[in-house]
Order: C-alpha cells, then sequence, then structure tokens
C-alpha cells in the first residue's frame, strides 16, 4: 500500500523503497515487480533497473524452454499506454463530424505495438518493459533503458520501434526518428512502424511530409489496410470524401470484418447524403457488434428519418448502460409518444431514474415538451410547478413554466417568470425574446416588446423565432413593411406554420390578400394541425376553404 500511495504522488525514490520488499517477499507478483521498476526508473536507478529486467528476459526465456514453445503476449501493459499517446495524435484532430468521430475510433482500434504476435522473448520482454518506462514521468531515465536495449539489439525492429515508441512518447523527437527509421529499414513494409511514423510527423505538425510518405508507403505496400485508413483520412482533411469513400469500400471488401472500418465507410456515406449505402454499412457493423451504442444510435436516426419509430425505439432500447443510456431512454419516450401515446411516453419518463440534477432537469423538460405538444397546458404547468418545488433556480425549469404560463394567458406569472432569468444572466436571448413577444401578443406594451427582441436579436442575430418575434412585434405598431422583411427573412430561416400564420395575417392587413392566403396555403401544407394556423384562419374566415382542400 505505501508503495502504491508514492506511486500516486510520483515520490519515485519512496516508490523503490516500499516495493523492494513486497518484491523480494513475493517475486511472482507482477504488481510488485511493476511497481518496482517504475519506482526504480523514476528515481534515475537505470543501473539497477537494467539488472530486474535483465532477470525478468531470462525468465521469459526459461518459460519458452520449459514449454517448448512461444509465450504470446496478449496482454502487454503497453497497449493502454499506446492507446493514449494515438488518441493525442489522431489524424484527424478536434472531429466534430460522424466521419472525423469514426475516423478516430478507427485509428484508436490499431495500437501501435499490439498489432503483430510476438514470439521472440526479447520482443515479448520489449513491449512489456516500454509499457512501465512510460507510465513514470523521468524522461531521462526511460531514455536511458530505451538506449541500452537499441545498443544490445540494433537488430531486433520491434526492440527499435519500442524504443522510438518511448522516445515519441517524451517527446525525444530526434532520437524517436532515428529509431523509427532503423526499424523501418529492417522492416520496410511493417505497417505497425509505418503507422507510428505517420502519427509522430503529425504530432510534429509535418503535414506535407506526412501525406507523402503516407502515398510512397501505399506505393509499395497497396493491399494495408492500416495505411489505406490513414490514406483515406487524408483525402477526408482534403474534403475529398467521395475519394476516402471508395478507398475505405475496398477496405472492407479486405477486411469484412473489421467493424471499426465498416462504420468509418458508413460515416462516409452519410457525409455524402448516400443514406440507403450508409444504413447498408451500420447494419453490417451491428452484425460484427450487436450492442455497439453509436451504430444502434445511428440506425435508430435513419428509422426517424423513415417515421419508422417502432424500429428507432426498438433500436435506442437496445442501447446499454453508459453516456449514451440516458439519452436513448430520453428517445425512446419519444418514440413510443409517437407511436402509442402521451400516457406511455410519461410511463418510460417514470420508470427512468435520474442520477444528477441535470438529468432530474431533462426528465422535466422532456415530459413538459410532451405535454406542451398535446396542448395539455394545465398539466403541463402542475407538473413543471412540482418539479421546481426541488429546484426552484432552475433557469430551464423556470423557462419552461414562463412559457406555459404565456400559452395560457397567465401574463403576470409569464412576465415575473422570464424578468427573475434574465435578472440571473442579463444575455438569455430566449428569455429575452419570450418576455417581447409574450407583451406584444397579450399585452399593448409593444415599445416596450420591441426593446426585449431587439435586444435577443443582438444576441442571436439569425434566430428564426427571433426574426418572427419581431416582425410580429412590428405588425402590432403597424409598420408592416418592416414587419413583412422581418417575417419573410424568419420563414426563409426557419420554414414553420407559426410563423406563415403570422406573415399571412400582416400581409391581409396590408392589404395584401393574395399574398396572405398563398402563404397560408403553404403554411397549412406544412401543418394543418397547428393551432396558431387555425385560429388566425378562423379569425379571417378562411378556415372553410382550407378545410374543404382536405376534404378533397
Amino acid at each position: 500500500m505505501a508503495s502504491v500511495l508514492a506511486l500516486r504522488s510520483s515520490s519515485y525514490a519512496e516508490v523503490s523503497q516500499a516495493s523492494e520488499l513486497w518484491y523480494k517477499l513475493d517475486q511472482d507478483n507482477e504488481d510488485a515487480y511493476n511497481t518496482l521498476l517504475i519506482g526504480l526508473v523514476g528515481s534515475g536507478n537505470v543501473g539497477r533497473a537494467l539488472v530486474e529486467l535483465d532477470k525478468r528476459l531470462l525468465s521469459i526465456e526459461q518459460a519458452q524452454l520449459a514449454l517448448g514453445s512461444p509465450v504470446e503476449n496478449s496482454q502487454s501493459p503497453v497497449e493502454d499506454s499506446q492507446s493514449s499517446v494515438e488518441d493525442s495524435q489522431s489524424s484527424v484532430e478536434d472531429s466534430q463530424s460522424p466521419v472525423e468521430d469514426s475516423q478516430s475510433s478507427v485509428e484508436d482500434s490499431q495500437s501501435a505495438l499490439g498489432e503483430d504476435v510476438l514470439t521472440e522473448p526479447i520482443d515479448i520482454h520489449i513491449r512489456q518493459t516500454v509499457g512501465l518506462l512510460v507510465r513514470q514521468q523521468n524522461a531521462d531515465s526511460a531514455i536511458n533503458v530505451s538506449e541500452e536495449y537499441v545498443r544490445r539489439y540494433s537488430d531486433s525492429a520491434q526492440v527499435l520501434l519500442s524504443a522510438a515508441y518511448v522516445a515519441n512518447y517524451f517527446e525525444q523527437d530526434n532520437k524517436a526518428e532515428q529509431w523509427l527509421n532503423s526499424a523501418l529499414e529492417l522492416s520496410p513494409n511493417w505497417d505497425v512502424a509505418a503507422q507510428m511514423y505517420i502519427n509522430m510527423l503529425a504530432r510534429q505538425d509535418k503535414q506535407d511530409e506526412r501525406s507523402a510518405y503516407i502515398r510512397s508507403y501505399l506505393e509499395d505496400n497497396p493491399q494495408s489496410v492500416t495505411i489505406r485508413i490513414q490514406y483515406a483520412a487524408e483525402l477526408v482533411d482534403e474534403e475529398d470524401y467521395q475519394g476516402a469513400l471508395e478507398v475505405m469500400q475496398e477496405v472492407v471488401v479486405d477486411d469484412p470484418n473489421n467493424s471499426g472500418a465498416i462504420i468509418y465507410t458508413a460515416a462516409l456515406a452519410q457525409q455524402l447524403e448516400r443514406e440507403d449505402l450508409a444504413e447498408d454499412y451500420y447494419h453490417k457493423a451491428l452484425a460484427l457488434e450487436p450492442s455497439n451504442n453509436n451504430v444502434l444510435w445511428s440506425l435508430a436516426a435513419f428509422a426517424i428519418n423513415d417515421e419508422n419509430y417502432r424500429k428507432a425505439e426498438q433500436y435506442y432500447a437496445r442501447i446499454g448502460p453508459g453516456e449514451s443510456y440516458f439519452r436513448a431512454q430520453l428517445q425512446v419516450a419519444n418514440m413510443r409518444y409517437e407511436t402509442r401515446g402521451i400516457d406511455s411516453a410519461i410511463n418510460v419518463l417514470r420508470r427512468l431514474q435520474p442520477r444528477t440534477e441535470g438529468e432530474f432537469i431533462e426528465i422535466a423538460l422532456s415530459r413538459h415538451y410532451l405535454l406542451m405538444q398535446e396542448n395539455q397546458y394545465e398539466e403541463a404547468l402542475g407538473y413543471i410547478n412540482d418539479s421546481l418545488v426541488y429546484l426552484p433556480e432552475s433557469d430551464d425549469l423556470v423557462y419552461a413554466r414562463a412559457l406555459v404560463a404565456a400559452e395560457l394567458e397567465k401574463v403576470e406569472i409569464a412576465e415575473n417568470d422570464f424578468r427573475a432569468i434574465i435578472a440571473r444572466n442579463p444575455e438569455h436571448a430566449n428569455a429575452l425574446n419570450a418576455l417581447g413577444y409574450t407583451l406584444a401578443d397579450q399585452t399593448d406594451r409593444y415599445e416596450e416588446a420591441k426593446g426585449l427582441i431587439l435586444r435577443a436579436l443582438k444576441l442571436k442575430p439569425d434566430e428564426g423565432h427571433i426574426l418572427d418575434s419581431l416582425g410580429w412585434v412590428l405588425y402590432r405598431l403597424e409598420d408592416y413593411e418592416n414587419a413583412i422583411s422581418y417575417l419573410l427573412q424568419a420563414f426563409d430561416v426557419m420554414p414553420e406554420a407559426e410563423i406563415a400564420a403570422h406573415l399571412g395575417e400582416v400581409y391581409w392587413e396590408d392589404g395584401q390578400q393574395d399574398q396572405a392566403r398563398d402563404i397560408w396555403q403553404k403554411a397549412y401544407e406544412l401543418d394543418d394541425k397547428n393551432l396558431i394556423l387555425l385560429e388566425t384562419l378562423k379569425r379571417f374566415d378562411q378556415l372553410e376553404l382550407y378545410a374543404k382542400q382536405t376534404a378533397k
């Protein structure tokens, strides 16, 4: 325990002292050996570390002789460490799109020191060793150990590669490049070494050299799966998505069980809006990895696009514990609403237990939204009031109550809630806009409303709902020309029935009845159940005309 505590604080001298007795008492204990070696290297005791390393190599050699067969190394400590290095060297950095996220997952699955099955004792030993070297912070000692192994085994590509890995980890670029080049001279067609070299060039921001090397390597090794994936990433960087897709399609033909490559290919097809092809690849990935949450999420999105909500629910329901589980269950509730109605959806939300304050709020807002969709405003108000008992200052919950209060024409409640939010956050554009719209729609305080909406528009100048609000308050102020201008902008940004209903009303009052009927027609085609649209048509004696169109 003392050695572990010392290791956590990077007190390497204390680590080596504390683990010395532990190792003497139990020399077969891997944790004791690992801790001792880390302590020795971390404290700069390279000579003693090499003595222990030589003992370990001898034990591996003796084990092979005793078994009469190679000792495989399937659980090398270096694999976890190597993954962390490669994560920081992704060829597609700061990714946000599905293509880039998928590329990262492909690269993460390709461990630069864990791809080949090693049989030579020194190969097995060096991988175990470098995994420990990078778990401490003394770069000089780690490099010294690596240099000694390179001196002893200069004809071993694996030793050179492992030493380069250590040098690269500690950002000793000259040594890393020297050793890596030597490894590639010994094994010029070694994908693992080529991958590390590519990653090293990326970390050094040598993009031109990196691109040239990838292309050169593929000329000599056209069937390399690993480097073809890198090449596809290069094409993505150049926004040649079609070229990248073609490369990846060839890869998955040659390596049909590479689920990461298949997912990346699916994401590329999505990028090119080839939805059927993307879905087909996601299905292939799911067959290989039935519990892959990202694939399940993607297939659920395709099902929603096809309005196949039952199928989408099935995919969401299969998403297991983890970061995606909670949001998947919220989506299950949404799918239930589409297929079985509000009561079934709320039952799903009732069973969902929040683990955090944020999850409590999300459940409350999801239920609130569904009730609002059903125009069950009184129920929504009651439920959100119950939620606010637990979190009375949650801006999200207060905003939700203000919106439903406005729908119920409880202007005083809505205004108080909106102003409470604005007092805490003067740049809350949505609250500023909603308060302005409420005052414009349900009071005669038009100038005050206009000022609030203009503040919101300054914060979000391209927001459709804010443009709609400004158009609406200008209509109330009988500035029809500018009202029409802003409402047209709003409808262009966000073609919704409610905005079209507003625009049609302004056209009508401005004497442009034909334009009003045209835009109302578009609104009716968008959503013939929108309450604001239906109320507007009824007020202007136009509802019967559109109802007859529906009947036909």
